[in-house]
């Protein structure tokens, strides 16, 4: 759940390696299988998918003899199978695979409703990727209604999930119209049962950013990206670009908004965190992928911007610290100097 899936590695095999001695003397398939499941889930995550598929088999094998080919461990199975070949891209044995957990999870006494739900929007998510996006809509209102079934109070995070799906095939279709009130819906309901910057309500978020600017709704669009600004600043080191540009993704709707000024200050504090840590890695040597890069462009039309709003201070910081970097400035900046 951190992203160490090295280290996740490290420890699922060490379980494997353990239940494997322990197994040789008291059989029990059941947690050697368990482990091995969770050390294939590690090296998926890593892409390397020629391990992961070993041990996705080896826990295959033991849980259908152990349970039956029709069990619910072998349908979880199937549905590890079906994220498998999702991330290469596969989505014909992707769907095939959810298929086949989708068919043992409809057979199962007692009925579990959520994993069920759970199983029948995954094969919405995929049709959704594959490009069929009215496919991927039957399978989630499917899902929708299971869900609901599920939790009798209809509040819960995969509802939430399957709502922002859902508002996502009638924002590709352009009917944000219909896609804002349940994005909206989802939103409230994904921040009732999750932190904040949970990657969950982060996706939800900025699709319901897109929406509202879609519709022109540029005030609203900023006070929501406000909270993925928010995000960013919790999760992100200074300097990151990701950070950077959910700030920048701020200044641009509040510019769209008519609000220049604020617009203007936000693109000023991105430089000034950019600046600063481009010295600090400066001085400290770092060079490579860590080295935060200077985007003249983008610095160039700030200076503009700067000097358009008679800010000559911050035109000028942005122009020496482009040349101190050894980029020009443009024939159109020259008078920008000039002024200075």
């Amino acid at each position: 759940d951190l992203g160490l899936f090295s280290e996740a590695v490290k420890f699922a095999q060490e379980a494997v390696d353990a239940w494997e001695i322990t197994t040789s003397k008291v059989p029990d398939d059941v947690r050697l299988a368990r482990s091995l499941r969770n050390l294939a889930e590690a090296w998926r995550l890593l892409k390397n998918f020629e391990r992961a598929e070993s041990c996705y088999g080896r826990a295959m094998a033991m849980w259908s003899k152990k349970y039956g080919d029709q069990s619910a461990e072998v349908a979880t199975i199937y549905h590890d199978f079906a994220e498998f070949y999702r991330d290469q891209n596969n989505y014909p044995e992707a769907i095939a695979n959810n298929n086949r957990a989708l068919a043992i999870r409809e057979k199962l006494v007692p009925l579990d409703l959520a994993a069920l739900a759970d199983c029948v929007n995954d094969t919405g998510v995929l049709l959704w990727e594959s490009g069929k996006g009215q496919d991927a809509l039957k399978y989630y209102e499917k899902a929708l209604e299971l869900f609901r079934r599920a939790y009798p109070s209809g509040e819960h995070y995969d509802i939430a999930a399957v709502l922002g799906n859902i508002a996502n095939v009638y924002s590709k279709e352009e009917d944000d119209k219909r896609a804002l009130p349940i994005y909206q819906q989802a939103m409230k309901m994904a921040v009732a049962f999750r932190v904040f910057h949970h990657p969950q309500c982060k996706s939800i978020r900025a699709a319901l950013v897109s929406c509202y600017e879609s519709l022109e709704m540029y005030a609203k669009a900023a006070e929501a990206q406000r909270e993925s600004v928010r995000c960013a600043d919790v999760l992100l080191r200074p300097g990151a670009s990701e950070r950077l540009l959910e700030r920048e993704r701020l200044a641009d709707l509040l510019e769209k908004g008519g609000d220049i000024a604020e617009a203007t200050a936000i693109r000023i504090e991105i430089f000034k965190e950019f600046r600063t840590v481009n010295q600090a890695q400066s001085q400290a040597g770092v060079t490579g992928d860590n080295l935060v890069e200077v985007d003249p462009v983008y610095l160039r039309q700030l200076a503009l911007m700067c000097f358009q709003r008679a800010d000559f201070f911050h035109t000028e910081e942005i122009l020496r610290f482009l040349l101190e970097k050894g980029f020009e400035v443009p024939s159109t900046h020259c008078h920008l100097a000039r002024a200075l």
